[in-house]
């Protein structure tokens, strides 16, 4: 993993709020920065976690194919 400065990251989750939605980029976040398990992440949000996986990955397959254009 590379560790990024405070300007990058907070760049970094400006435009995963741009690109997707509040819910959807929280759901990256808590699994890459704060490290929650799918399992953990549908507690918070009252969902199973295979849609919580799916979620995760619909999202940031959007965000790669969407950040590459910005």
């Amino acid at each position: 993993r590379q560790l990024l400065c405070n300007d990058t990251f907070k760049e970094l989750i400006d435009k995963l709020n741009k690109v997707l939605g509040k819910e959807d980029a929280d759901i990256i976040i808590m699994h890459l920065v704060d490290d929650l398990k799918f399992d953990d992440i549908g507690l918070k949000y009252n969902q199973k976690a295979k849609t919580i996986k799916t979620r995760y990955y619909r999202a940031l397959k959007k965000f790669k194919e969407r950040n590459n254009k910005i």
